[in-house]
C-alpha cells in the first residue's frame, strides 16, 4: 500500500482528503531537512509538503523570475536576472535576459527584485547595496533574512536606496513596532496578497488530490513543476 509522509502543516481540508483516500497510508513528519528525510525517502511513493520540491529548484525559480519579468516588461522595463543554477540547468524562455554575475546586474539595475529561496548570508548586504545606482528601488518577496535590514535602513536614510518594498521581514508575520516602519522610503506589505482562506483550502485539496491521481497514473499536469 502506498505510504505518504506529510511534511509540515497542512490545511485541515487537505488533511481530511488525505485521510479519506483509499489504499493510501500517511504519517506526519515533523523534521524535513535533507539529512532527516534520507532514511524514508527511498521507501515512499509520494510526499506532501509545503516546502520547496526536492531537486530542480533552479528551474522553478527561473520560471518564477520570468513571471516577474513579464510584469516588469509590460511597464517598459528592460529585465535582467542572475541565477547561476538556472543557467546551468537551462534558462526558461521569457523577457528576462540572464547575466552571469550578481555584480554585473546590480551595477545596471534601477529596480532590484529579490527572489532567492535562501542564502548563507544577506543578499543584498552592504557590499551589494554599495554597487547599485544611487536611488535604486529594492523589492523583497523572498525571505526576511535575505536582505540585511539594518544595512537597508542605513542605505535608505542616506539615499543610496531610493525606496524599498518589503513583503517579508525578519519580524514576520508581524510588522508591529518594526524600526523600518519609521522610514518613509520603506513600504511593507503583509505577505498575504496571494493567499485567502478559500485559496489556502483549494491549494491544499488540489495538492493532496494529485497524490492518489499520480499513483493511479493520471496526475493533473497543471500541478506539476519541473516535470
Amino acid at each position: 500500500m502506498p505510504h505518504v509522509p506529510l511534511a509540515d502543516k497542512l490545511h485541515p481540508a487537505g488533511l481530511a482528503l488525505l485521510e479519506r483516500a483509499e489504499a493510501v497510508t500517511h504519517i506526519r513528519v515533523e523534521e524535513i531537512s535533507a539529512v532527516s528525510r534520507q532514511p524514508w525517502l527511498a521507501e515512499v511513493e509520494a510526499v506532501v509538503s509545503r516546502s520547496q520540491p526536492v531537486g530542480a529548484a533552479s528551474t522553478a525559480r527561473a520560471t518564477r523570475s520570468q513571471i516577474v519579468a513579464r510584469m516588469a516588461a509590460a511597464l517598459g522595463m528592460q529585465v535582467q536576472a542572475c541565477d547561476p543554477g538556472a543557467l546551468e540547468h537551462g534558462w526558461s524562455e521569457g523577457p528576462a535576459r540572464p547575466v552571469t554575475t550578481l555584480e554585473e546586474e546590480l551595477a545596471l539595475a534601477d529596480v532590484i527584485s529579490v527572489q532567492l529561496p535562501g542564502a548563507d548570508r544577506p543578499i543584498p548586504g552592504a557590499e551589494e547595496l554599495a554597487l547599485v545606482e544611487r536611488g535604486a528601488v529594492i523589492i523583497n518577496t523572498a525571505l526576511g533574512r535575505i536582505v540585511d535590514e539594518a544595512v537597508l535602513a542605513a542605505a535608505s536614510i542616506s539615499g543610496q536606496v531610493g525606496a524599498a518594498g518589503l513583503d517579508v521581514s525578519d519580524a514576520r508575520p508581524s510588522w508591529h513596532d518594526h524600526p523600518l516602519l519609521a522610514l518613509d522610503r520603506i513600504i511593507p506589505t503583509a505577505h498575504t496578497a496571494g493567499l485567502t482562506a478559500v485559496s489556502a483550502e483549494r491549494m491544499a485539496m488540489a495538492t493532496v488530490q494529485n497524490v492518489p491521481d499520480h499513483l493511479a497514473g493520471h496526475p493533473d499536469p497543471a500541478l506539476i513543476a519541473n516535470g
